[in-house]
Parts: C-alpha cells; structure tokens; sequence
C-alpha cells in the first residue's frame, strides 16, 4: 500500500494544443491511480507552461528536493514524457526516485524495475526527444514555406501598418503613415533635431504614440527613422531565439544567406531611409538644430587628431568654451588623451579662414582633396588593412564570447555587455572603413563648394550651415605648446 503519494503533471503550450489534454485532465487520471494504489495523502506537483526540454522547472525541483528528504512512497506521473522530453533527464529523474526508495507509476504505460522495462522506458524516452525535433523542424518547415511565398506568419504590431489575417499581409494605416511621413519631414528637410527634438515635438502636438500613449520616447522616434520596412522592402528571419532555460531565451543573428525577402507597402523612399540612416550614423549634436542662442562652427564635426574619438564643447565657465577630446574629459571611463583644450572662438576664427583660403578656386580645393586621399610616401602602414585586421580580431573575441556562453562559462548577462562593447568598436570601425573608401572614390562637387564659401555672409549661423552642407567631418589637433591665442593647428577637412 501506498501511504503518501506525490503526482507530478506537466503541461507546455505547443503540447497542449497538439494532444488537447490538460493539467486537470492528467491531475484526476493520476488521483484515480492513486487511490486503486491505496494512498492516504496524495500532493500534487503542478508546471504549467514549462517545456520539458528543461531539467529546472519549479514544481519538479521541489518534488525532488522532497524526495531527498524521502518523503513519498510512490510518485505517479501519466505519461513519461510528462516527467521529461529528454532522455538524459529522465534516467537522471528516475534515478532520484530510485534512490529515495520510492516506486515510479505511469498512467499511461506500465513501468517495470526489470532490464526490459527500464531498456522499453529507456527507448520510449529516445523516441519522445526524436518526435519533438521533428516537430519543431516541421513547424520551421512550415513556417519558411509561408514567408518564401510572401506571406506573414504573425502579426508584429508594426506602426504604420494594419495586420489582415486573411491574407496575410500588411496593409497601410493611413494616419500612422501621415505621422511617419512627418517625423521624416522634421529630421530630413526641417531638421527640427533628433530623436529627442521630435519626440518632444509630437507629444505637443498630441499625436498618439505606436503605444497609444501622450508622451512619445526619443527610441522610438530612432526606431521608425531606421526601419527599412517603410521602403516596401525588409527581411524575414534575420534572428532566431534560442531556449536557454524553461522560460529563458536568447536572440541570435543568423547568417545573411538564411534571411527570406519581403515586400511590404511602401511608405516612404529608399532615398529617404538612406538619408536618415547617413545622418544617423555621423552621431552630431542634434541640440544644434534647435533654436539655441549659442551657436558653435565646428560642433560636431570634430573628431581629435590625437587619438580619433568625437570632440565636443566644454564650459569651464560663463565666458570660456573649449573644444575638448571626449576622452580627455571627466566624463569619460576609458583611458585620457592628450590632446590640449582650444578655445572655441579663437579655433573657429581660424577654420574659416583656412577654409575660404582653401576654397578660394576649384583648382585649389581639387589640390587640397588630392593631397588629403593621397597616403604619405614615408607611410608603410596600409590604413584600409590595418581596420580590416583590427575588426576581424574583433569578430574572433565575439565568436569567442558566443562560445564561453555556449558553455555556461559566462552568464547571459555578461554575454550581453561583452558583446555590447564590441559591436560599438565594431560598428566605430566599420564607420572608421567607408570613410576611408569613400574619400577615394567619391567625386566632390569642388564648384559648388567654392561658390557657397566665398558668397557665404559673415553671420555665424550662415557660416555653421555652409559647413554643415559641404563638410563631412574634421580631424583636428593642437600641435604647439603655447599659452594664450598663439595656436598651431593641425587640420583635415573631409569634404562631401
């Protein structure tokens, strides 16, 4: 007779929906076999929605915690795969029970201690893990099959569009679409700011957000200005989510031939959505284009000719501002740099009449953009190698990290920062290279830059807009050792 009894029942959303049983299904047929064993306390171990790909799940860690304790006389489940869909972790189960003396009861088959019985449980478990393979692959199957024919497989509450279930398909929401049009409008053609600018700017025109909510985030605002959705072009499958625990998964990019073209109804154009993504990527100072009383030539154009970073404005005080290396300031954690703090309107003077000196013809702007793609006779270093040596050193340490994690070496945790951090050194480099490529082959307009330079008026705010519509970024350095005004500059115009 079987004094106390434990019953553990489990049930999973994909199972559920194939088989049509339920928890209170399997809990009555195992309290039935229960009493025909003649128990006088029964408990029940209820996981619900834990898939049994995975040894932790709540209620069967406390069932085994107990059974170390060997409490329970007899422990009924209906069917093996209930206890498990792994084979290792069933003997891994059932040795648990063994151990803690007492007896383990099917429902649905019948278990003996013999060798047969523990080879037939043994193959019915190799079975249970061979179907579920299969039925996930058929459901991948299935699924790329849809979306290769051009149909969507879920809805993704994508702003802009309705989901028809009936076809499958997106269609346009026309008063999404509008606002769409309009963040585009304000960051191309007004350019009203960034992703902060415009946010503030729709929450006080009181245009719901894609959550139905007043107050719109700067995210997204980035997020529909870098959706190549909205171009009536976009890929499926470009990730897949991998179970790292019962309730725990992980995204990972899959490889470039694997993602599955799709069309989608076309919101904007391509070359808006390049546009965007160009602007983007320059990282400038959005806070300019709003209407600051202060305004500063170069800001965000800078990057430090000392160890490549951004250069930014630094106020020391009411009067003074700096052009200052963000990794020499306070704010930053990596390592100092060296290079020395220009005042603001002593370099800015200085720029601009190096600039119009240089653009005083075509001829010699031409003269200059040679000089500047053409590497140094004394240089031995390929600078176009070297970046694609350093990303491919980074591309190791990732497939590294993805390995240590793999592994359980690391947790998710730290996978993510560390592999945070490199896809930023990743994506500097890869900026770093296009530039790079681009001053080779990209044909300047030398003409027109001319022209806007010496039309130019003398006001700052014409001044700052003539750069910003002809200049892609400037390397600069201070290269003297003086005090005062007296400086030396070391400068490098990259041109559009």
């Amino acid at each position: 007779m079987s004094k106390n009894v434990a019953i553990y029942v489990r049930v999973s959303t994909d199972w559920q929906a194939e088989q049509g049983y339920s928890l209170q299904s399997q809990i009555d047929a195992c309290i039935a076999r229960a009493h025909e064993l003649g128990a006088q306390t029964i408990k029940n171990y209820v996981d619900d929605g834990y898939s049994g790909a995975y040894l932790e799940r709540p209620a069967l860690d406390e069932l085994r915690e107990a059974l170390r304790s060997k409490v329970y006389d007899t422990v009924i489940c209906y069917d093996p795969d209930r206890l498990a869909r792994n084979l290792s972790h069933q003997l891994i189960i059932t040795d648990d029970i063994d151990c803690s003396g007492a007896e383990l009861v099917f429902v649905s088959v019948k278990f003996e201690r013999s060798a047969e019985g523990r080879l037939f449980y043994a193959m019915r478990g190799a079975f249970s893990a061979y179907e579920r393979e299969k039925i996930r692959e058929r459901t991948m199957r299935g699924k790329r099959s849809k979306l290769k024919i051009g149909k969507v497989i879920n809805d993704s509450h994508v702003y802009g569009y309705d989901y028809d279930a009936k076809s499958c398909q997106y269609i346009i929401n026309p008063y999404e679409a509008e606002t769409i049009l309009k963040i585009y409008h304000w960051y191309l053609i007004d350019r009203i700011g960034g992703g902060e600018a415009i946010a503030e700017h729709l929450s006080a025109k009181h245009i719901p957000s894609p959550a139905g909510k007043q107050q719109w985030s700067p995210s997204t605002v980035r997020a529909i200005l870098t959706r190549e959705m909205y171009t009536g072009k976009y890929y499926s499958q470009k990730y897949y989510h991998k179970k790292i625990g019962p309730k725990k998964e992980i995204r990972i990019p899959r490889d470039k031939s694997e993602w599955i073209p799709m069309i989608a109804p076309t919101i904007i154009t391509p070359a808006m959505y390049f546009d965007a993504c160009e602007l983007m990527t320059k990282k400038r100072t959005y806070k300019t284009w709003k209407h600051n009383t202060k305004i500063y030539l170069l800001q965000g154009l800078l990057v430090c000719g000392n160890c490549g970073k951004k250069m930014s404005v630094l106020t020391s005080n009411a009067t003074n501002k700096y052009y200052a290396c963000i990794a020499k300031t306070h704010q930053s954690t990596e390592k100092a740099c060296g290079a020395r703090y220009s005042k603001v309107e002593v370099v800015d003077d200085m720029f601009w009449n190096l600039l119009f000196d240089i653009c005083k013809s075509s001829q010699s702007l031409t003269k200059y953009i040679g000089a500047e793609i053409t590497p140094p006779p004394s240089s031995t270093v390929d600078p176009v190698k070297k970046l694609e040596k350093q990303l491919q050193k980074i591309q190791t340490e990732q497939q590294a990290v993805m390995n240590w994690f793999s592994q359980s070496l690391i947790s998710q945790a730290i996978a993510t920062e560390k592999l945070s951090a490199l896809k930023s050194k990743e994506d500097d480099l890869t900026l770093r290279l296009q530039r790079i490529s681009d001053s080779i082959i990209k044909k300047v307009n030398t003409k027109k830059i001319c022209s806007m330079i010496q039309a130019c008026p003398e006001s700052l705010e014409a001044r700052r807009n003539v750069i910003l519509s002809s200049i892609d970024s400037i390397t600069f350095l201070r290269t003297d050792n003086n005090y005062g005004s007296n400086y030396e500059l070391d400068v490098k115009i990259s041109f559009k």
